[in-house]
């Protein structure tokens, strides 16, 4: 029995223990109900569907399987209508399963619930590692993953098909491999810079973190003469990655950047495209006026004698600054936090799990060994039900019942309801159009 017991024994550990199982449980729990409250029936057939944004790589990715290359119409020239190559590019193998088409966004949907949660033993292991604080014995890890695992806007564009649970794992594993570089283990520089690499596919504006990883490493020393070779090495195989992605949107698509670029940062002016974008990080930031707040006030005194605090807290800091300078997002209103905002957000959890590592190590030490346990669970519980509530919106507030129905996921997701109408739209039209008809949209 207890051979038996032992690899699952393992398995926990390496987990993070039955606490982290647990949360894990739960999340795919909520993850897989929230994949099926997505889903539409039509005409007798249930049909899961993906955000309106993210079936355009799903179509780009279906036309790449069926034959026509890298076209949104499949007719004329081809042209860069998606974002994230990386994201598009796991969306091919999808489309060439033999799947029926009205499930094949299920597939998308488990695989990021998936990411998600690896992402969450990822932040886990995060704070563990480097943010336990003085007293790593009074320390606990928990408080990020769980605040990570149910921050919904999060959640809903990782699970709605969008390039987010992606970009937020790459994010989190950058963050854990530059601050294992920090502390010396310098065999971690391979295994970042592909990450880095990795990041500018999932999304060129992701240039924003690769900057930030590279400057904090250089401001902290990590740059030794004896790694030259390995640094080189790194730098050659980002710059490789970035320019052979470059050259291909150039020889393919016949450009320097994607169309997404042009339709968001052309046409408008800067001034107004600042102002917008002010006005939705205003709003976010009333929305999460307590926990921003909180970890703000927390975390300013403790920055000069906490080095490695200051990559999370510039990635959170980026990802507001990208998001005014864009104007925001294109569906604004609907959830707290944009897509900007929504990803940066696990950073910020885990500056708010080290500030607590902290009052618990203050509580260890006022209270001696013997209280401590005690008192690190009744603080940790408090203090992370708080934040959850904090950054969902959950506590009182005009938008209370609203929070509440989303975040339990009483009523059907955003948009869900559109997929039907479009898709009982869809099917009358294709009642009346001759197969291989051509359809000019304009």
């Amino acid at each position: 029995m207890r051979r038996l017991a032992s690899p699952l024994h393992r398995a926990v550990r390496r987990l993070g223990g039955p606490g982290m199982v647990a949360l894990l449980v739960g999340f795919l729990a909520w993850g897989g109900w929230f994949i099926y409250r997505t889903s539409v029936v039509v005409a007798g057939q249930r049909y899961f569907s993906l955000f309106d944004n993210a079936m355009i790589p799903m179509t780009y990715a279906r036309n790449l399987v069926e034959g026509h290359g890298l076209n949104w119409a499949r007719h004329g020239e081809p042209v860069e209508g998606f974002t994230s190559p990386l994201w598009t590019a796991l969306m091919v193998p999808v489309n060439a399963l033999p799947v029926a088409l009205e499930y094949r966004s299920l597939i998308v949907q488990l695989l990021a619930l998936t990411i998600l949660a690896v992402h969450l033993v990822l932040v886990r292991k995060l704070v563990a590692r480097h943010f336990a604080g003085a007293h790593p014995a009074a320390a606990t890890a928990l408080p990020a993953a769980v605040l990570t695992a149910f921050y919904y806007p999060f959640d809903f564009w990782g699970l709605m098909g969008m390039e987010t649970a992606l970009q937020g794992l790459v994010t989190t594993a950058a963050v854990y491999l530059a601050l294992e570089v920090v502390d010396g283990r310098r065999e971690r520089l391979p295994g970042l810079f592909a990450v880095l690499a990795a990041a500018y596919l999932v999304r060129m504006d992701m240039a924003l973190v690769i900057v930030a990883v590279l400057v904090f490493l250089v401001a902290q020393g990590a740059v030794r003469r004896d790694d030259r070779r390995r640094w080189l090495a790194g730098l050659a195989g980002l710059a490789l990655v970035a320019g052979g992605y470059q050259l291909f949107r150039w020889l393919y698509f016949h450009d320097a950047l994607p169309n997404t670029y042009y339709l968001k940062m052309t046409g408008i002016p800067l001034e107004v495209r600042l102002l917008q974008g002010l006005a939705s990080f205003t709003t976010f930031f009333r929305a999460h006026l307590a926990l921003l707040l909180a970890v703000g006030i927390g975390c300013a005194p403790l920055l000069r004698r906490r080095p490695k605090w200051w990559l999370p807290a510039s990635l959170f800091v980026l990802a507001a600054a990208y998001s005014v300078y864009v104007g925001g997002d294109a569906w604004e209103g609907e959830l707290r936090a944009n897509r900007f905002l929504a990803v940066a957000m696990p950073q910020l959890f885990v500056l708010a799990n080290a500030l607590l590592n902290e009052l618990l190590a203050a509580l260890a030490r006022c209270f001696g060994a013997g209280a401590q346990p005690a008192w690190r669970t009744y603080a940790a519980a408090a203090t992370t039900a708080f934040l959850v509530l904090a950054a969902n919106g959950l506590a009182p507030s005009p938008a209370t019942e609203r929070n509440w129905k989303m975040v339990t996921i009483t009523e059907q997701p955003s948009h869900v309801t559109s997929h039907a109408l479009v898709l009982s739209e869809l099917n009358r039209f294709k009642r009346r159009v001759r197969p291989r008809a051509v359809v000019a949209v304009q």
